[in-house]
């Protein structure tokens, strides 16, 4: 099953999942980082919203551009990576960047997540053609509840466990 949206086709959850095995696998078993960006290449769009939670991940997120146009306004349902059902993962945007600039991303959940319910934060992005946004969410490699992370590959965007 496969939704259309104004920004393009959303990844389907059986693609996302398979893609995203591919890439941890990749990574587990010691392939380069060329490897992995290769294989997240094919998933991965300029905004990813990663659901590391464990359950279902419902809400909105907004992207607002340089010049204070909306670029992205939209709900999103990410199911849990161990729940096999068959509905589509729409954690995955295009066409968002527009140019170069700083860019104001707010996430809202519908339900709490580390008893987070909203949370904003300015990214800068020096090149629209290449760069994507990895927003990870309830990740056990990070932290805090919501990171955020601008890379121009997705070893580069994913975000790194804080140290201070």
């Amino acid at each position: 099953m496969s939704h259309e949206n104004p920004r393009g086709t959303r990844v389907s959850r059986r693609k996302f999942l398979a893609g995203g095995a591919a890439v941890v696998t990749a990574a587990v078993a010691g392939c380069t980082e060329g490897t992995i960006n290769w294989f997240a290449d094919k998933i991965f769009e300029e905004v990813n919203i990663l659901n590391g939670t464990g359950s279902e991940l419902n809400g909105s997120i907004t992207v607002t551009g340089p010049d204070g146009e909306n670029r992205l306004d939209e709900g999103f349902s990410i199911h849990a990576g161990d729940q096999d059902v068959d509905e589509e993962g729409s954690g995955v945007f295009e066409d968002v960047w527009t140019t170069e600039g700083s860019y104001d991303v707010t996430v809202e959940f519908d339900d709490p997540v580390e008893d987070v319910t909203e949370v904003s934060e300015t990214v800068s992005v020096s090149d629209p053609d290449d760069e994507m946004l990895v927003i990870s969410v309830g990740s056990d490699e990070i932290d805090r509840a919501v990171a955020f992370r601008v890379g121009d590959s997705f070893t580069d965007a994913v975000p790194e466990e804080d140290n201070g």
